[in-house]
């Protein structure tokens, strides 16, 4: 079970952010030895799921093989990705459905704007919540104390100017998102993108995934996120919780 665990680690690190990584790049996001690391390394090469390009390896697209029964066996995901696509069309900008796994959230759909300079957003990558839109807007509905646990235990980088790393500020910013329903990301995770997101609740009513749209900041300012995109968002909301509580198109 140890070994999986650490294979796992090490697929786990090529999130795409650089897209090569090198032997010590990935032992370090993994966790482990140059040496061990090497030997998964060597055995995922082998098997097709990873490449090598000189001292760097680099994700190959037998990966998605993996995260196929997922999206095979569940009924509502081609209901959803039509309802992500009719949202970033009407919207002209990049849409998600994400999930929260302990301190971090994972994009598990998406529909890409195919506009000029639209946000392109990466299906199965891993984000931080703290620093999210879509992280807060989680994160929101779970009972204060495990809120400051998770956060208190999450390693709350500063990866741009915006970035808010302060525990009572980001309490303050998650409690503001429950109260208001959404979340916003203001620059806080990546220079020149900004989102906004909601929650999808399931059949048993429990907030169950996010839903967000994401625009560049130099097009797209905070007042329209809000005004404009929000209401928009909502309602596509409301769509997708019915084919998560059918599996059904509406």
């Amino acid at each position: 079970m140890r070994s999986l665990e650490r294979g796992l680690a090490i697929l786990r690190a090529f999130d795409g952010r650089p897209p090569q990584l090198s032997l010590s790049e990935v032992a370090a996001r993994s966790d482990m030895s140059p040496a061990a690391a090497r030997r998964y390394l060597h055995t995922f090469v082998e098997l097709g799921y990873l490449a090598a390009r000189g001292r760097s390896f680099v994700a190959q697209p037998k990966l998605v093989e993996l995260a196929y029964p997922y999206y095979a066996t569940a009924a509502f995901t081609r209901p959803v990705e039509t309802e992500l696509e009719k949202l970033a069309t009407e919207l002209g900008e990049s849409c998600a459905l994400t999930v929260r796994n302990g301190p971090h959230v994972t994009n598990v759909l998406s529909a890409n704007a195919h506009q000029e300079l639209a946000v392109q957003i990466q299906l199965g990558r891993r984000l931080p919540a703290y620093c999210t839109a879509m992280g807060r807007v989680l994160l929101s509905v779970l009972p204060p104390d495990e809120i400051r646990t998770i956060l208190e235990a999450t390693e709350r980088v500063r990866h741009t100017a915006n970035t808010v790393t302060d525990l009572d500020e980001l309490l303050a910013t998650i409690e503001r998102a429950r109260n208001d329903g959404y979340a916003l990301g203001d620059e806080e995770f990546q220079i020149g993108i900004r989102s906004v997101a909601v929650g999808v609740r399931d059949a048993s009513g429990a907030v169950a995934a996010a839903l967000s749209v994401s625009a560049v900041a130099s097009r797209v300012s905070t007042t329209t996120l809000i005004t404009t995109m929000l209401p928009k968002l909502r309602n596509a909301a409301s769509c997708v919780e019915v084919h998560l509580a059918t599996g059904t198109e509406r």
